[in-house]
C-alpha cells in the first residue's frame, strides 16, 4: 500500500475564465402582460432563431414599465425556439414606471404603396396601402385612441 496522499478534485486552470470570453449575455423587454409561463414556451422565442443565440447563454428580462426582473438560462436551440429556464425566478420590483405613449406619423410611400402610418420611436409601419389622406387621418386618429 502507498504512502500518497490523494488531492481532492479542484478545477482545472484552463476550465476557469471570464465569462464574456465563454457566453454572451442578452436583454429582452416581455411586454407587462407577458407571464413566467409565457416565456418559458419554446415558441415564445421563435422570431430570434437567427440571433445566433446559444446553448449556455444567458437572457436577462426586464418587464416593461419595470414591473419584473428575470433571469432565463438557454438549454438548447432548434427550428422552433429555446428551451429555457430560469436561473433567477420573475421578482416584482415594486417599481412601476408609466408606459410612454407612443406617437405616430402619417408618410405618403408612393403610388404603389400609398400612405402609411408610421410608430415614429422606431419607423415600424403599423398601416399601409391607404388611399387618401383623410382615410390614414381617420385610422391614425383610430389608432391613437387604442393606445
Amino acid at each position: 500500500m502507498s504512502n500518497v496522499t490523494k488531492m481532492p478534485p479542484a478545477l482545472r486552470p484552463r476550465s476557469f475564465k471570464e465569462a464574456q470570453f465563454v457566453r454572451k449575455t442578452y436583454h429582452g423587454e416581455p411586454l407587462a402582460s407577458d407571464t413566467a409561463d409565457d416565456v418559458l414556451r419554446r415558441e415564445y422565442w421563435t422570431h430570434f432563431r437567427s440571433k445566433g443565440i446559444r446553448a449556455g447563454e444567458k437572457i436577462e428580462l426586464l418587464w416593461e414599465g419595470r414591473t419584473k426582473y428575470a433571469e432565463i438560462l438557454v438549454l438548447d436551440t432548434d427550428e422552433h425556439g429555446f428551451g429555457v429556464c430560469f436561473i433567477r425566478e420573475p421578482v416584482e420590483l415594486g417599481v412601476s414606471m408609466p408606459a410612454i405613449p407612443a406617437t405616430y406619423s402619417i408618410e405618403d410611400a408612393g403610388p404603389h404603396v400609398g400612405y402609411r402610418i408610421l410608430r415614429d420611436s422606431d419607423k415600424h409601419v403599423m398601416d399601409s396601402h391607404i388611399e387618401d389622406m383623410e382615410d390614414a387621418q381617420a385610422r391614425l386618429k383610430k389608432l391613437n385612441k387604442a393606445a
